[in-house]
């Protein structure tokens, strides 16, 4: 099964390997109630994963929190405070979020409420480095590899970072906007908005947003 965040109808929702599409949580209108299917409400969801325990995790970013989604439906508030965009897990049950407009990025612990920061200053910029001396403008779309790394796109920069457990964050794709293939910087990206990871063959897909495409990195 797939799960997706319908950001304008302000729900989630399901869709099998048959293609058949349900509603699992959310009543089409905005809101921020805990409860159960369409008791339950969201604010423009965004940014979706799922974890080896099965539990939906849902960046509500009209709410600035994150909703617990589970196989049933029910819903409640996970983490709260913080402007989420995307989200990943790693095996372990780790969450980790992006922070759109603060130009941050979080992990959450498993079983906790609050964001430790990854990576990030509330100053917008673009420069590589450890943990808070590092810059990021618009962080949007976030995977998490099978080590914990994190790799995040980014809007502003148009770039494709890379965050160690360690805090170290890496340019290894992109520079200025446009619209080219290539290594590292010389490859180009308008507006990165989505990642996700086929690590097994260290490989990171990218849905590049104003070039209209589907970008594929391999990863070295």
């Amino acid at each position: 099964n797939f799960y997706v965040g319908d950001r304008l109808n302000h729900s989630i929702r399901k869709i099998t390997s048959a293609g058949a599409v349900t509603t699992l949580a959310g009543s089409g209108i905005p809101g921020s109630a805990d409860g159960t299917g369409s008791a339950a409400s969201f604010s423009e969801p965004l940014g979706i994963t799922i974890t080896n325990a099965g539990n939906i995790f849902v960046a509500d970013y009209g709410n600035q929190k994150i909703r617990k989604v589970t196989q049933a439906g029910v819903v409640t508030t996970a983490v709260n405070g913080y402007m989420c965009f995307g989200i990943g897990s790693d095996a372990a049950n780790n969450l980790a979020f992006t922070n759109y407009f603060q130009n941050r990025v979080f992990r959450v612990s498993d079983g906790s409420n609050a964001g430790v920061l990854a990576a990030g200053d509330l100053t917008a910029g673009s420069t590589d480095g450890t943990g808070a001396a590092a810059r990021f403008n618009t962080p949007a779309g976030i995977a998490v590899d099978g080590s914990g790394n994190l790799y995040v796109t980014e809007i502003g920069n148009h770039r494709i970072r890379k965050i160690t457990t360690a805090g170290v964050v890496t340019t290894i794709a992109g520079s200025t906007a446009g619209n080219a293939d290539g290594a590292g910087t010389t490859a180009l990206f308008n507006s990165p908005i989505a990642a996700c990871g086929d690590f097994a063959n260290n490989i990171l897909y990218v849905a590049d947003f104003e070039n209209h495409s589907i970008r594929k990195i391999i990863i070295e």
